[in-house]
């Protein structure tokens, strides 16, 4: 069985609700790498995410900064905090960390480590911080699909909601069966970095 994972980073957006009902209808599972600012923004929409069937929860650290350029000490604050609020406010424990950008260093991964979580980044990104049309964003996304695929998309841009029922549709089309993180990557070692399904 040939496998893809979505993921969607910098939420909960003023649209996420829409993409989760469109998931829900599709029977897609994916995973919400989410940003502290964001969640303090709309903690009801968090808690929803966290309550759907499917879904997954993973840190994107609380302000967005690049891990890579802020020092050691506030990178930490960074993982820590976000971590400490998804779980106050969902009740999940977080198990994936998306740095953003991608950029990390030993001493971010050794943070995720001790908090448990491995380090996920991808290897088909929908480029829709780049293009603002739901088909150019189908359009970027579909020729980087492989079998056990990770891909990154924003659930902060209306275009990548509206380009995700045809993402399905055509990811579907190509034989690929849409799963989560869990399901593609097997048991993960916290602190490990993955871009790609173990699973494919």
């Amino acid at each position: 069985m040939k496998c893809v994972a979505l993921t969607f980073d910098d939420g909960p957006g003023p649209k996420t609700g829409t993409l989760l009902d469109t998931l829900v209808k599709q029977k897609v599972p994916a995973t919400f790498f989410l940003v502290g600012n964001m969640i303090n923004v709309d903690k009801a929409m968090a808690r929803r995410i966290a309550e759907t069937p499917g879904m997954t929860l993973g840190n994107h650290t609380m302000s967005h900064p690049n891990l890579r350029l802020i020092g050691t000490t506030k990178a930490t604050k960074e993982i820590t905090d976000n971590t400490l609020l998804i779980e106050k406010v969902t009740g999940v424990k977080v198990r994936f960390m998306r740095p953003p950008y991608g950029s990390h260093t030993k001493a971010t991964d050794a943070v995720a480590k001790k908090l448990g979580q491995a380090v996920v980044n991808w290897s088909a990104g929908a480029l829709d911080w780049q293009y603002n049309t739901a088909a150019k964003v189908v359009a970027a996304t579909m020729p980087q699909l492989a079998p056990g695929a990770i891909v990154l998309a924003h659930d902060i841009h209306p275009w990548t909601i509206k380009a995700v029922p045809t993402l399905i549709k055509k990811i579907r089309a190509k034989g690929y069966t849409l799963v989560s993180l869990d399901d593609i990557l097997g048991p993960t070692t916290p602190g490990k970095t993955y871009t790609r399904g173990l699973h494919p």
